[in-house]
């Protein structure tokens, strides 16, 4: 009977355990991505007024939203860029938050986030075999991955407090945070590429289904 009741409730802790990180991560996506994208578009449309009829209140306001992480567009800087900036780091914290971390364990995960999307590659990748090493917003599945596989680590070897914790902790975190981005990052952009056709794929042969499908996936997901 006992054997049983373990093998139960081991699926359970496993889908209890993805839909609490899942859960953390789109908090983390909401906050930085999500908005910055938002803020984005309301720059780009900004940055189209100025553009046409030399509108200083339209120069003004595109400086302040810019246009997200596009180095190549003009006046890109801006809270939009540091929202998308920020993806790992909100990943990280919204993960650490579901969890229930202690601030310094949390504060790691943050750093651990923001690395993986520095290390983490871009679909181009799959195509060109180009590895980017500029500022990027990552690919959020990496940055998940290495993230809960992170916090799993902290909390199985960081079991016990000590007096060096404030050192220990963010070395353990960081040093294994940069190991696992280095590997996980070419199977995870694979897959990512690979949802990514086939959602366009999809889109591309029936547009109103696919529709209907991502809809219902993402409001399943959120």
């Amino acid at each position: 009977m006992e054997e049983k009741e373990k093998k139960e409730k081991s699926p359970n802790k496993i889908l209890e355990f993805l839909t609490k990180t899942l859960n953390g991560m789109a908090y983390g996506l909401f906050a930085t991505l999500i908005i910055g994208t938002i803020f984005a578009t309301i720059g780009y449309l900004f940055s189209l007024g100025a553009n046409e009829e030399m509108n200083n209140f339209c120069g003004i306001m595109t400086k302040i939203f810019g246009q997200g992480v596009k180095p190549q567009a003009e006046n890109s800087y801006g809270i939009s860029f540091i929202l998308q900036g920020l993806t790992g780091a909100g990943i990280g914290v919204g993960i650490a938050l579901a969890m229930k971390f202690d601030p310094l364990k949390t504060i790691v995960l943050a750093a651990v986030g923001e690395g993986a999307a520095y290390f983490s590659l871009s679909t181009k990748f799959v195509t060109t075999f180009q590895v980017s090493d500029k500022f990027q917003i990552g690919d959020p599945l990496t940055i998940y991955l290495v993230c809960i596989s992170v916090a799993l680590l902290m909390q199985y070897v960081l079991r016990k407090k000590t007096p060096v914790d404030i050192l220990i902790v963010p070395l353990f975190g960081v040093a294994c945070g940069l190991a696992l981005s280095l590997g996980i990052r070419y199977p995870a952009i694979y897959i990512t590429f690979a949802m990514q056709w086939l959602i366009n794929a999809g889109t591309t042969a029936v547009p109103f289904v696919m529709g209907i499908i991502v809809a219902v996936l993402m409001g399943m997901a959120l």
